[in-house]
């Protein structure tokens, strides 16, 4: 090979980067309109998918063992999901005769109210954890060189 030639080295950093940015875009358009629907499923549980799919980004930076991060996190996932099985804000009905009708939801807003506020609190909580790992963009108040 020449000496001019100049060859780049793998670099999953960058790769990690954008998965990280098209999380968070996606997380921001889900969180719109968090009673609408996409991809089939309402937006507020779109929304905690994409929460997971920014955890996993930082999975393997996170703490294990008692009271680690990642135990944090399976904490919040399992309740979280506990919730969406058992207090569904939307419940889904046939409206019309002899099946001919068309899926309707009825709509609990305590249960709404409630699983908002616990996702919010996980993706608080897997933003924070991705932020002490280097995960994220620093900011110029921070301690050390800052950007």
């Amino acid at each position: 090979m020449p000496d001019n030639i100049k060859v780049s080295e793998w670099h999953e950093g960058t790769f990690k980067t954008a998965r990280l940015h098209d999380c968070q875009n996606l997380i921001n358009y889900y969180k719109r309109n968090l009673k609408g629907r996409s991809e089939g499923r309402f937006n507020y549980e779109n929304w905690y998918i994409e929460c997971k799919n920014l955890r996993d980004e930082g999975d393997s930076k996170y703490t294990d063992g008692k009271g680690g991060e990642r135990e944090q996190c399976e904490k919040m996932e399992k309740l979280i999901e506990k919730f969406l099985e058992q207090r569904s804000p939307f419940i889904s009905y046939l409206a019309g005769n002899m099946g001919s009708g068309k899926i309707e939801y009825q709509f609990n807003e305590e249960y709404f109210k409630d699983i908002i506020e616990l996702i919010r609190k996980y993706e608080q909580l897997v933003k924070f954890f991705n932020d002490e790992h280097g995960l994220s963009s620093k900011n110029r108040d921070d301690e050390g060189e800052g950007l």
